[in-house]
């Protein structure tokens, strides 16, 4: 359903989770991934301030860096200290723990959530989606 909501057909997809993980393992590690001028400018966006100027805080970009391949962190120019290490392993931890708890509304950023109902048959996003989009990425709509 995820790689649907960036119109990926399933023809294209690995059949297994092994077949997956071994097709994201060699992506990783491949130059196909790479951190364009554009990607800086949407990272910035979102753990930087956007133009709402609501600042990430700094467990979320911890988190963001621990999350992703070395040489990409690095290509974004994210701190990966021991400092943001530990921040991001106790994040991690508490995330763990309360994210199943959450609603939808809280626990998806809105980009998603008006992806998964322009797959229901959504015209528009809603006004609180509308509302999240606008934090997250500036803009109230995706691509309208």
């Amino acid at each position: 359903m995820f790689a649907a909501l960036f119109g990926i057909p399933q023809s294209v997809l690995p059949p297994t989770w092994e077949e997956f993980t071994a097709y994201n393992e060699a992506m990783w590690a491949s130059d196909t991934l790479t951190v364009t001028p554009q990607a800086q400018a949407i990272a910035k966006q979102v753990l930087g301030g956007g133009q709402l100027g609501f600042r990430a805080p700094e467990w979320y970009r911890a988190v963001t860096a621990e999350l992703l391949p070395p040489r990409l962190r690095r290509d974004f120019g994210l701190p990966h200290g021991a400092a943001e290490q530990r921040l991001a392993t106790g994040a991690l931890r508490w995330i763990r723990r309360i994210y199943p708890a959450l609603p939808a509304a809280v626990r998806c950023v809105g980009p998603y959530q008006e992806a998964l109902g322009r797959l229901s048959g959504k015209a528009r996003p809603s006004l609180l989606i509308q509302c999240s989009n606008r934090l997250w990425i500036g803009q109230s709509a995706l691509g309208w």
